[in-house]
C-alpha cells in the first residue's frame, strides 16, 4: 500500500475499500502499518488499524509499528544506518560526510582532528502525531 508511504490518507482509504491486503509486506518487510507509524502519518494509520491491520508483525529487522513509533520519539534516524556498526536506526545525534554516516559511538572513535571533518546531524523533532499513534498502537 504505497499510499501510506506518503501519508495518502484518501489514497489509502480507497485502496482499503478496494480489498487491499493491508499487512502484506513490501521493502524489508514493511508493511504499510509501519510506513505510516514511522513517518507519523496518523491518518493513514488510524485507517489501517480500522480496517484491522496487524499491530504485532515484525519486521526484518524485528521491529512491530510500536517499536518504530518508539525509535522515532526516542530521537531516530529513521531509515539511516551507521556505517561502521550497522545499528539501525541511528539513535541520537548522527555525524556524516560525503555519503558515510555514523552513530555517536563510532564518531567518538575518531581522533578531534577527524571529528572535525563530519556534520554533526541532530535526532528529528517527533510530532505530537507520534504520540497518538502510539496511543491507538497500543490500544
Amino acid at each position: 500500500m504505497y499510499a501510506c508511504q506518503n501519508g495518502h490518507d484518501p489514497c489509502a482509504r480507497a485502496l482499503i475499500e478496494a480489498g487491499a491486503d493491508v499487512d502484506k509486506g513490501e521493502e524489508d518487510d514493511y508493511t504499510a502499518l509501519m510506513f505510516a507509524c514511522q513517518n507519523g502519518h496518523e491518518q493513514c494509520a488510524s485507517a489501517l488499524i480500522d480496517a484491522g491491520a496487524c499491530k504485532d508483525i515484525k519486521n526484518s529487522a524485528g521491529d512491530t509499528s510500536l517499536t518504530l513509533v518508539q525509535k522515532v520519539m526516542a530521537g531516530a534516524h529513521a531509515g539511516f544506518i551507521c556505517d561502521r556498526s550497522g545499528i539501525s536506526p541511528i539513535v541520537g545525534n548522527r555525524y556524516t560526510l560525503h555519503g558515510e554516516d555514523l552513530c555517536e559511538s563510532e564518531f567518538q572513535k575518531l581522533t578531534l582532528m577527524e571529528q572535525r571533518k563530519w556534520e554533526c546531524i541532530p535526532p528529528p523533532t517527533p510530532s505530537a502525531s507520534y504520540g497518538t499513534i502510539a496511543a491507538l498502537l497500543e490500544a
